[in-house]
């Protein structure tokens, strides 16, 4: 299972969702194409990040109105994988914290 977790300046990424075999699921697509996408609407100087196979870790650093409202959007983007369709594969869960540890 891919487990998401939103903070308020950041966001986590685990796992895989074992839908199909390496290359070919679907879920961990749709996640990765989201995540990866909205990267690259942020400067390299505004995020924090590290990338690993099922693994992702991103922290806004440069907390500027337009970066916090870019943030947002992922974070939209992110919590529609929580319709019951996605559920056995992806979780979605918010964390009142700033950033992870």
């Amino acid at each position: 299972m891919i487990t998401i977790t939103l903070y308020n300046k950041a966001i986590t990424c685990s796992g895989h969702a074992e839908f199909a075999q390496s290359g070919t699921d679907i879920y961990c697509a749709g996640v990765s194409a989201v995540i990866m996408s909205a990267m690259n609407w942020f400067k390299p100087r505004d995020l924090e990040y590290q990338v690993e196979d099922g693994f992702l870790q991103m922290k806004l650093v440069n907390l500027s109105e337009s970066n916090l409202y870019k943030l947002n959007l992922l974070k939209q983007q992110l919590k529609a994988f929580t319709q019951e369709d996605f559920e056995p594969y992806i979780k979605v869960k918010e964390s009142g914290k700033d950033y992870y540890e």
